[in-house]
């Protein structure tokens, strides 16, 4: 399959990246189609994550993996610093830019906005001795989902705007690539919406 099929998409919303909120001015007005496909075969998705999504994703993994394997609630507090450290360095901007990711959450609000989640691609490593990712470790990066939280934010996107419109040609499962630009965090660096710390290390 030929890479260049999965087409660039630079939305005008604002993005969470594992659930870290992302600024509307990073966002392009430049909309593409995407193709309609639910999977991608490994060496496809290799050949097209950039080395900096694989690097961050490689290593939020590992840092939940340290966080579960941990009976000391002092030593998963210094994790988080720790991942925090990480981030800064590595999104200094806190920009994320072409990203790979899928749809995972199309849905509107009552009055019609719209909110989306997207789960960025992560490589499972090549060498089978390599550590797997814990099975709760998972990446979200997404719009507040109701009007009440977004008011900081505006994140939803309008209906008779142009993102609004063109999502309607997309289907949850639709892979696409993305950039965009976070609010700054407290605790982890990036805005960071999870519940609990549990949740804020395994489950972003």
């Amino acid at each position: 399959m030929d890479t260049t099929s999965l087409k660039k998409i630079f939305l005008t919303t604002l993005l969470l990246l594992c659930c870290f909120v992302f600024s509307p001015a990073a966002w392009s007005q430049q909309l593409e189609i995407s193709v309609r496909k639910t999977n991608y075969a490994p060496e496809i998705l290799r050949a097209m994550i950039t080395e900096k999504q694989q690097i961050i994703m490689n290593t939020l993994a590992e840092f939940a993996a340290q966080y579960k394997a941990s009976p000391n609630s002092v030593k998963k507090y210094f994790l988080r610093q720790k991942r925090q450290k990480f981030l800064a360095e590595q999104l200094k901007d806190f920009v994320v830019s072409e990203w790979i990711g899928r749809i995972q959450t199309l849905h509107t609000t009552e009055n019609g906005k719209a909110y989306l989640v997207i789960e960025p691609a992560m490589l499972t490593p090549e060498n089978p001795e390599q550590n797997l990712p814990v099975p709760e470790f998972s990446v979200t990066i997404g719009t507040w989902n109701n009007a009440y939280t977004d008011l900081d934010y505006n994140t939803l996107i309008l209906p008779e705007t142009p993102l609004h419109t063109w999502l309607a040609n997309f289907n949850e499962g639709e892979w696409l690539t993305f950039s965009g630009k976070s609010f700054a965090g407290n605790e982890d660096y990036l805005k960071e919406a999870s519940p609990s710390e549990a949740d804020a290390m395994l489950s972003p």
